[in-house]
């Protein structure tokens, strides 16, 4: 077994934890985060990437880590956790924005220390793509805005993956069901 194999099993095996702890903390119920974190385990693709070798384990986990890290109001970890995830995948500067969104609605003010600490992580990496490759943006997501156009796609395509396309309806929504049944009957 590689190195990176390791490291994406050791990613998913904490992506799990986080899922079933950050699951149990917002409907404060432990059966809900067992049904969702085994609802993860039972999925294909979660399976696929587990072991792929790719960065979608870190990724992911870098994510759940920053909200795991808001939920506890702990800001400057969920800054730190955000920015990673900026650096890893340009994807990943929607994580910041949704925890900065989240600190306005709770807190009422600006997450000033947080918020430099984000661009604190982000910025080396912007200033060293813009002098090195002569854009922040990475030729990856043009090619996959370009791979979009070419099967037919728009960038709706999650909605219409979970909610028209019919395969995945009944088990998107066989997740959410039990969770929030458990969530109302407390």
């Amino acid at each position: 077994m590689t190195v990176s194999a390791l490291l994406n099993f050791a990613g998913s095996l904490a992506v799990v934890w986080l899922t079933l702890a950050i699951t149990s903390r917002l409907s404060g119920s432990l059966y809900a985060g067992i049904i969702g974190a085994s609802f993860l385990l039972l999925q294909g693709s979660f399976l696929r990437y587990t072991m792929a070798g790719m960065e979608t384990p870190l990724y992911t986990l870098l994510i759940l880590c920053a909200f795991w890290y808001i939920l506890l109001e702990r800001y400057t970890w969920a800054a730190v956790m955000a920015g990673l995830a900026a650096v890893m995948r340009l994807d990943g500067l929607a994580v910041g924005g949704a925890l900065f969104l989240a600190y306005l609605l709770h807190q009422r003010r600006l997450p000033w220390r947080a918020l430099l600490v984000y661009l604190a992580i982000l910025s080396p990496w912007l200033l060293f793509a813009t002098l090195y490759f002569g854009s922040p943006l990475p030729h990856s997501m043009i090619a996959k805005q370009t791979h979009l156009k070419v099967y037919g796609h728009n960038r709706f395509w999650i909605w219409d993956y979970l909610f028209t396309n019919h395969y995945a309806t009944p088990t998107t929504l066989l997740a959410m069901i039990p969770v929030g049944l458990l969530t109302l009957l407390q």
